[in-house]
């Protein structure tokens, strides 16, 4: 009986043992675990924040070539002097409203939506699909509604739209819009334009805004109409890009999630190594009595601790310094280990050797750690398997090895103090 009894406590005595040696490249493996995470999450992010950059500089080359393309085509169109003094503003304004809209277009991610067809025929060119009449004229003061109604006339099949200057399009709402006992107090002039207005109605024709007001239009005015519009499209550009950073960015909300998925995590696997410890010393869980539900209970919240400060911890160092999260996770868990140590010796249940060697070990074994996670993360191509296998192989070795050499050294040392005495 007696031979069973010191067998039982020989195999307990060697389980705990296993449990001791195991405990802490477990540890490790936490702890590259959660900044390995925290590190594939940020090269994601930082991914995101590359491509949209990316997707930003696309649209502003494009939307700056339409710009080009626009003076290119104006350039000619003055050169060729394409209909005189009194009529190429017209020309200027289709190819204004074609290659601006498209410009806009494209740097709020859009498709081109508008196409010049450039032949003096029924139309000037299709906005999204549509066909489009351009009427910039300034005789008579009619808002060019009279061309309008004489284009209707000669090409009754023509069921597009028709677009006057931005500024011609104001008045055309601000005075259509009024009753006739309203319009009854207008000038002469802006009467007989309110019943231009009404009959164009009538008829069912659809008149829109350009882009561009009649004066922007102009032979001497239009590249400053460039000009100006490629320094919109520009601020739009860097407004983008700064909502991109901003979108992307590190915040503090992000790091009190990390912090608390991270404290869930740790302390869910401490509780649960503790419990998996409590099996190997042969305690089911049904025969736990209060001091053990006791021990499960602090081992699950120490780990929950210790991980909100290390994801907490490996959030701020990872996105905000150079430093290695995985150095910023072992450092966390030095720490921990070290308080823990301190606290033993504070407590005289650890000589000041004793102490200092936990801490060494703690320190080695982080250290190797690290080294391994980043070793394994360089191999393993999948994220944050590589991290978690290498820490744990590295740790499990080092810590093995400290152990050995911390033996040794105790040995000699006890030596030479007995030799001393």
């Amino acid at each position: 009986m007696k031979s069973n009894r010191k067998k039982r406590k020989a195999q307990s005595a060697a389980k705990r043992t296993s449990t001791e040696v195991y405990a802490k490249p477990v540890g490790c493996a936490e702890e590259n675990g959660v900044s390995a995470a925290i590190a594939w999450l940020k090269s994601i992010r930082l991914d995101q924040l590359l491509d949209r950059m990316s997707e930003i500089d696309f649209r502003k080359d494009n939307a700056l070539s339409e710009l080009q393309e626009l003076a290119n085509s104006v350039e000619e169109l003055i050169k060729s002097n394409r209909g005189g003094d009194t009529g190429i503003h017209g020309f200027i304004g289709e190819r204004a409203q074609v290659y601006l809209s498209n410009a806009w277009s494209l740097i709020n991610g859009d498709a081109r939506i508008c196409d010049l067809i450039d032949d003096n025929g029924m139309t000037d060119y299709f906005d999204n699909g549509i066909a489009i009449q351009q009427k910039a004229c300034r005789s008579n003061g009619w808002l060019g509604l009279d061309h309008i109604t004489k284009h209707k006339a000669k090409y009754p099949t023509f069921d597009g739209k028709y677009q006057i200057p931005k500024d011609f399009y104001e008045t055309y709402e601000r005075i259509g819009q009024l009753t006739e006992k309203e319009a009854g107090r207008l000038s002469r002039h802006e009467w007989n334009l309110w019943h231009e207005i009404q009959q164009v109605k009538q008829d069912g024709i659809i008149v829109e805004p350009m882009c561009v007001t009649y004066g922007e239009i102009q032979r001497d005015t239009i590249f400053n109409t460039i000009d100006k519009n490629e320094e919109g499209i520009l601020k739009e550009a860097q407004a983008q890009a700064d909502q991109a950073t901003e979108k992307y960015k590190p915040t503090a909300k992000a790091c009190i999630e990390t912090a608390v998925i991270s404290s869930a995590v740790e302390g869910t696997l401490s509780g649960a190594a503790k419990l998996i410890e409590k099996r190997c010393e042969g305690k089911r869980i049904k025969d736990y009595d209060q001091e053990d539900l006791k021990e499960v209970c602090l081992a699950t919240a120490e780990g929950s601790v210790r991980g909100a400060v290390r994801g907490a911890t490996v959030y701020l160092v990872e996105n905000y310094t150079p430093i290695p999260g995985v150095v910023a996770g072992g450092a966390v868990s030095v720490a921990f280990e070290s308080a823990k140590a301190l606290k033993r010796y504070s407590d005289g249940e650890r000589t000041g050797q004793e102490c200092a060697n936990e801490i060494g070990r703690s320190v080695v074994t982080s250290a190797a750690g690290a080294l391994g996670a980043k070793l394994g993360g360089t191999i393993c191509p999948i994220p944050i398997v590589g991290e978690v296998v290498g820490g744990f192989v590295f740790s499990m070795v080092f810590d093995k090895e400290y152990g050995i050499v911390a033996e040794k050294l105790r040995i000699i040392y006890g030596r030479k103090a007995l030799q001393a005495a």
